[in-house]
């Protein structure tokens, strides 16, 4: 990129919160999270999955070529010269047009690596979200009072993404609690925004009662009673439980949530978020270290009838052989393969083989300019946005549990829009297509293994306050030097 510049009732009558309106203070300025009021958010289901905006804009139209292609849609396995294609920007993958539109109206992901399009974007019915602070207070948050979320989600017909389109579904209505803590608050905000994209319901067979047609949870963690029971508090995971399931369905942070309500709430339906997007790059994970292209041109086959023995397993050399171009070295293709999958050093002498290569899975760095959002510290009137997309998928052979699943998760980090935050951005964009920003292990915040982490790459993942927020004189000298420990080179 060059140079980014008693508890109440329900709504609709049930009771004493009423749902026609929103509060009169959601955003506030000062507790952005803080519930100050009644928020009644409407939801309303798109006709297709395919059909929404920021779906349509995350792929591009390939006109059919009049010559032979040797490409197949993967879907259908025809020939892509047969019709009008599309290609997934973020991935790279083709398809024809008819076939995607298929795929993308059970789910926006792409049907080869399975990578979220666009936002993320659920089956759930159109109703409505309505929130407030009850009069009681949380089991097991001392005296925090409760926060208190209902569901309503009336009769309707169900869509092309249902299991059944046409038939009727019965409506529901669902009450679920939050304690009214600092972390009560930030999940209440994800939950907000999951709920605009239609993550939280389903239509299926419920499991408790068997009914078909029915509106059920997806798979994000609620607590419908306060007391008692598998599905109350206290419960001192369940905040934990609950960010969890979030991160799977790629639901970003609080900070960002509330971001990308605040701009819907304010702007247009015509005014698209992607509009301030300056690139989308895919990463593409290596099914083996010695097989990436980093690695690719640092050594040739052996020529000639060498006498020489490999210098792994001591026998000798074969008409497979390789030799390193920067030390000499030679060996067994199939032994050198193995020892370049734990780490890319030549293993007599340790110099380096090929260009840096990391361990991270596959995913997607979006990057995009937050206007009039000056960054603390700096003199600059934008801020530089990264947002990484990592799906779940399986472990490769140089992870810890190779054929291990692991979990998706989606991350932010921030940059001020200078001179000096391009030319990090630079580097940063370099580790990325060599898979260096994330790897897969325990997480060293939750515990959890088979978690996709950082790799050591510094970022600023708040864009005010604490220790992963500006203003900090100290972090691009701290950013640049693990890049330099990465191998990163420099952004000239």
């Amino acid at each position: 990129m060059q140079g980014m510049q008693g508890m109440p009732g329900g709504p609709g009558g049930r009771g004493g919160m009423g749902g026609g309106g929103s509060s009169d203070a959601v955003f506030d300025p000062q507790f952005p999270h803080k519930v100050t009021g009644v928020d009644c958010i409407a939801y309303k289901a798109p006709h297709s999955l395919s059909s929404s905006t920021n779906v349509t804009r995350s792929i591009s139209t390939i006109k059919p070529h009049s010559q032979h292609s040797s490409e197949n849609c993967t879907i259908c396995w025809e020939p892509l010269s047969k019709e009008t294609s599309a290609k997934i920007n973020a991935c790279g993958h083709k398809f024809h047009q008819g076939c995607i539109d298929e795929c993308l109206n059970r789910e926006p992901k792409c049907p080869i690596c399975r990578l979220p399009i666009g936002e993320p974007q659920g089956p759930c019915p159109s109703g409505s979200m309505t929130i407030a602070l009850s009069k009681n207070t949380c089991p097991g948050y001392n005296d925090a009072k409760a926060i208190q979320i209902e569901y309503d989600l009336p009769i309707g017909k169900q869509s092309l993404y249902h299991d059944a389109p046409g038939q009727i579904y019965v409506p529901t209505y669902r009450i679920a609690f939050l304690p009214d803590t600092d972390e009560g608050r930030h999940l209440l905000t994800r939950l907000k925004y999951a709920w605009t994209c239609g993550l939280l319901f389903t239509v299926g067979t419920s499991l408790t009662t068997g009914m078909t047609n029915a509106i059920v949870w997806t798979s994000v963690h609620h607590k419908t009673s306060l007391w008692g029971g598998p599905y109350s508090f206290p419960d001192p995971n369940y905040v934990a439980n609950c960010n969890g399931s979030l991160d799977a369905l790629y639901v970003p942070d609080a900070e960002i949530c509330l971001q990308r309500l605040r701009k819907t709430a304010s702007t247009s339906d015509d005014d698209d978020d992607d509009d301030d997007i300056a690139e989308e790059i895919a990463y593409d994970a290596p099914t083996s270290l010695s097989s990436s292209l980093a690695v690719a041109g640092a050594f040739t086959p052996v020529q000639g009838n060498s006498s020489g023995e490999c210098a792994i397993c001591l026998d000798p050399l074969s008409e497979t052989s390789v030799i390193i171009h920067k030390c000499s070295h030679m060996f067994h293709r199939k032994c050198i393969d193995k020892c370049l999958d734990r780490e890319l050093l030549c293993p007599v002498c340790r110099c380096t083989v090929g260009e840096p290569q990391g361990k991270s899975p596959s995913g997607s760095m979006k990057i995009k300019k937050l206007k009039q959002q000056g960054c603390p510290g700096f003199e600059c009137t934008d801020t530089i946005q990264i947002e990484y997309h990592i799906p779940p998928g399986t472990q490769q052979s140089y992870h810890g549990n190779p054929g291990i699943p692991y979990r998706g998760t989606v991350r932010i980090a921030y940059l001020p829009l200078n001179n000096e935050g391009n030319r990090l951005l630079t580097r940063l964009k370099f580790a990325w297509k060599h898979g260096l920003v994330f790897k897969i292990g325990t997480s060293l915040t939750t515990g959890a293994s088979n978690a996709v982490s950082w790799a050591g790459i510094h970022h600023k993942t708040k864009l005010r306050g604490g220790a992963y927020g500006f203003p900090d004189i100290r972090y691009f000298t701290m950013c640049h030097e693990s890049l330099d420990e990465a191998g990163v080179p420099n952004s000239e």
